[in-house]
């Protein structure tokens, strides 16, 4: 897309708030169940669908209706609703539904090693954040972000480069499997990761 973040959320054809507030409202709703969004992941706008994924997610609930739709927003175009989908499959599944978290990880490796959009792998490395020991085997994917070598094809991402740097460094060592960094001099922002921890809430 072209346009700005403030042109999309002005535009109401791409980013309907009050379809939006409406699934949001589901989440609020007691006794919230994972079929009660299912309609929204057939909706033509990717945001609806995210938001649907976030419903499920938020349900709490690994059921049969839970699992075949994230199955389905695991394959979603929207590379959003995919991320969204992946992070609740693994957070949500049991040891049943190996065959889902290993779909659900593959989605999150194709994010980390995404170059066309700097945001993908920023996203995806607070993913592995929030996810914790569960998704340990994919902090190998975080190293590329460490050193001197492009990691992005995008233009203008230098504001995003060394926040995806900086994080791919802190999330491993958090997680005690940190990165062998021999001379790099890799910096890292306390305050980046205080304010990315606060908008994760």
């Amino acid at each position: 897309l072209d346009s700005s973040a403030y042109e999309v959320i002005h535009d109401r054809s791409a980013y309907s708030l009050e379809e939006i507030i409406e699934v949001c409202n589901r989440m609020l709703d007691k006794g919230c169940k994972p079929e009660s969004f299912l309609d929204t992941l057939n909706h033509e706008n990717p945001i609806i669908r995210y938001w649907g994924v976030q419903g499920i997610y938020a349900s709490g609930m690994y059921d049969s209706h839970s699992a075949k739709a994230l199955r389905k927003a695991l394959l979603d175009k929207g590379i959003s609703v995919r991320l969204a989908a992946a992070e609740a499959v693994i957070s949500m599944a049991g040891s049943d539904s190996d065959q889902d978290v290993a779909s659900a990880k593959k989605v999150l490796a194709t994010c980390l090693n995404c170059q066309e959009d700097i945001l993908v792998p920023l996203e995806a490395i607070d993913c592995l954040d929030r996810l914790g020991d569960k998704v340990k085997d994919l902090i190998p994917y975080t190293k590329r972000y460490i050193g001197d070598e492009p990691f992005t094809e995008e233009e203008d991402a230098d504001r995003y480069v060394h926040a995806v740097s900086g994080l791919a460094k802190f999330y491993p060592e958090k997680m005690g499997m940190p990165h062998d960094y021999r001379d790099k001099d890799v910096k890292f922002n306390e305050r980046l990761y205080e304010f990315r921890r606060l908008n994760s809430i």
